[in-house]
């Protein structure tokens, strides 16, 4: 009887895997039936890769070295407003973004290139920012950061 009880907890695992088979395969139809294709199934492939790459060594100390280089382009104090001005032109800010930004950043008292990525995504968290324009924001902070030296050097001039 001892050893009927293993090939009945096979035949149980078995029965479960095919179950869960028949189960993918039916909702695999029915996203098919609803119109669901293959573009809304990447979200989450998407998103293991970005995990996988947030994870990945090489990658996390590249990024590490690029917003430790980020502290270091400084904002002179004097031209923080023109700074502001001038960022909220190149990726269109409106004129409450740029106060709200502006007041982020001296908020923070980090006049760096990555102090002002920190106060455009700060300030995409702010009530008054609609989903999608924080979003945006988020983005738009990342792509500071991404900016080519001589950008952010005309950006940042005194």
């Amino acid at each position: 009887m001892a050893a009927e009880r293993p090939s009945r907890i096979a035949a149980v695992r078995s029965s479960s895997a095919i179950t869960a088979c028949r189960a993918a395969a039916r909702a695999r139809d029915l996203l098919a039936q609803l119109g669901v294709g293959h573009r809304e199934h990447a979200l989450p492939r998407e998103r293991i890769d970005a995990q996988r790459a947030a994870f990945d060594r090489a990658k996390f100390e590249a990024t590490a070295m690029r917003l430790g280089k980020a502290a270091e382009d400084r904002i002179a104090p004097e031209a923080a407003v023109e700074v502001i001005e001038r960022v909220g032109r190149k990726f269109s800010f409106n004129d409450g973004e740029r106060k709200g930004i502006l007041v982020r950043l001296i908020a923070d008292a980090d006049l760096s290139r990555y102090g002002l990525h920190s106060a455009i995504t700060r300030y995409s968290q702010d009530e008054a920012v609609n989903y999608d324009r924080a979003t945006e924001l988020e983005r738009i902070g990342g792509d500071v950061i991404e900016l080519a030296a001589n950008d952010w050097k005309v950006l940042a001039a005194a």
